[in-house]
């Protein structure tokens, strides 16, 4: 997979978006494992706490949905 996106202002949402469709995409071809570089922090000069933040958050979330409720009885 590869994602080019901007950093500055305004980039949270494109960011968030882009971890999601990432996401969305290793769920579909059913990757076992993913890794991700630090998106937007080198040339776009996106601070990394503020990256990473963004990255945890999206990817959590995106995995938190995918675990079924509850243990099986």
């Amino acid at each position: 997979m590869r994602t080019i996106l901007g950093g500055g202002n305004g980039a949270d949402e494109p960011l968030k978006s882009c971890y999601r469709n990432s996401m969305a995409l290793a769920h579909k071809v059913d990757v076992q494992a993913i890794a991700f570089p630090a998106i937007s922090t080198g040339i776009y000069r996106l601070p990394l706490d503020r990256a990473a933040h963004i990255a945890v958050a999206a990817v959590a979330t995106d995995v938190y949905r995918a675990v079924p409720e509850g243990p099986e009885s």
